[in-house]
């Protein structure tokens, strides 16, 4: 049997959950790993910030474009990408736990608005 005949047989066991949730995590690294190594300017040094919104946990500020990117990467892949990283920046951007969320850690450029933030 071919790997890619072990595969399919594989493939084909999996039930529709695990083939769903496979699939979905897969989308989400492809999508990631296409927003780190797609730069949004020719040099990607521009300073260029995107809005947070403020929550409970910390007051509104901004984060890195870059890291903006990758927490909208996330997002698409999860959620579709009827709204762009853009779109999302213009509505005040994504709240300060749910960047949290989506980037899996706390977000690394965020300042509070007033410090560099805006």
């Amino acid at each position: 049997m071919t790997p890619d005949e072990d595969w399919h047989d594989e493939r084909n066991r999996m039930d529709d959950d695990a083939k769903n949730a496979y699939f979905r995590e897969k989308d989400e690294r492809e999508a990631k790993a296409k927003a780190v190594t797609e730069k949004h300017c020719p040099t990607c040094v521009c300073g260029r910030r995107a809005p947070v919104q403020g929550d409970q946990t910390k007051g509104p500020g901004t984060i890195s474009w870059a890291e903006h990117e990758l927490a909208w990467a996330t997002y698409a892949a999860r959620h579709g990408s009827s709204q762009s990283a853009e779109e999302i920046a213009a509505r005040s951007g994504f709240g300060y736990t749910e960047v949290i969320l989506l980037l899996g850690r706390e977000p690394e450029t965020w300042v509070p608005v007033g410090r560099g933030g805006a």
